[in-house]
């Protein structure tokens, strides 16, 4: 007696989909009625984006894979399996895109928004004054830009965050005054064009280095940093180790990690305990329980590892991948060296 596959059990049929790649299910599922039906279950997807995504460390949302529809599931998996195919593969053929971006003076960053159903990339012009141009990745159109009147962009941090209606936060330097805005990416009638909207603006100094959500990190160049809830308006001051022999310790990340905020400087990584907000006045100042200097560093990156589906949190008892490049206390020399260190819960 033989067996086809449209005549297995449910639960046998998806032990077999589980076993099967992307383009398997695919191909699959053109065979017949049946298979057509059970290959757009979101078990099954679910199961792919675990597996095949998530286990292998391909690039996918923050959000559980619980939380999009079967449809919107199914593009992101095979969107971000082919993605990771690309990667593995020995050559790597790219798809050119060309759009007029000249608008403004020459672009000097291009930032993708998370959110807003992947829709939007930002590009950042510095001319006499500074632009953000906001463009349809669906056909590179562009479809507004901001201008703030009479002032520069100093930095520019973009949510990472899916689920906030902040798209993004900009320090602006004016003649007389220094500001960070919130933006946002607002209908305001639903025929008409999105638009850049300010929703929260604070006077200070620091620069934006991160947004995640509702909390933006602002720092120094010398050893504090703020994590401000512009939503609440609360907020923390995080106090790093001053380093006597640099004039310039420049924050360049900011990782809300579980539990903990890693502050990356010039050439060392400090470990904060996860603060607790207060409102203005707040006096009290937060100390690292743990840093790590690594000499005279060319650059550091903290890389934070994708959550699996039974770590709602995203990275609960995960490591930290820090990566290094350190040359020696030769100012004139060309040898450098990349390290590759773990920070474990």
């Amino acid at each position: 007696m033989s067996l086809s596959l449209d005549s297995l059990d449910d639960d046998t049929l998806l032990g077999v989909f589980s076993a099967l790649t992307v383009p398997d299910v695919l191909n699959l599922r053109q065979t017949c009625h049946r298979l057509l039906v059970f290959s757009s279950q979101r078990i099954v997807w679910q199961n792919i984006g675990s597996s095949q995504i998530l286990q292998q460390g391909i690039p996918f949302s923050k959000k559980p894979l619980s939380s999009f529809s079967v449809r919107d599931l199914e593009d992101r998996v095979r969107r971000a399996y082919h993605l990771g195919q690309a990667w593995k593969a020995p050559s790597i053929t790219f798809r050119a895109s060309d759009f007029a971006a000249s608008r403004g003076g020459p672009i000097q960053d291009i930032y993708f928004i998370p959110g807003y159903d992947q829709r939007w990339l930002i590009t950042v012009s510095q001319g006499i004054w500074s632009m953000i141009t906001l463009w349809d990745r669906r056909n590179l159109k562009r479809v507004t830009s901001w201008t703030p009147q009479n002032a520069v962009f100093s930095a520019l941090a973009v949510n990472t965050s899916e689920d906030c209606e902040a798209a993004l936060a900009v320090s602006l330097h004016r003649y007389d005054s220094v500001v960070v805005e919130i933006l946002a990416i607002a209908f305001t009638t639903p025929d008409s064009p999105p638009e850049f909207e300010c929703i929260a603006r604070l006077d200070t100094l620091r620069q934006p280095i991160a947004l995640c959500g509702f909390l933006l990190a602002l720092a120094d160049d010398e050893s504090e940093t703020v994590i401000w809830n512009w939503k609440t308006q609360e907020y923390a001051v995080l106090q790093s180790p001053v380093d006597a022999d640099l004039w310039r310790n420049q924050c360049t990340q900011v990782v809300f990690a579980y539990k903990s905020i890693l502050v990356v400087r010039a050439r060392s990584v400090h470990a904060f305990a996860e603060p607790k907000l207060a409102p203005h006045p707040n006096t009290c100042i937060h100390h690292p329980y743990a840093q790590g200097t690594f000499g005279w560093v060319d650059g550091i990156f903290v890389s934070v590892p994708p959550h699996s589906p039974e770590d709602l949190t995203g990275m609960k008892g995960r490591p930290l991948s820090i990566l290094v490049r350190t040359k020696n206390d030769d100012p004139w020399s060309s040898t450098f060296k990349i390290q590759l260190w773990t920070l474990s819960p």
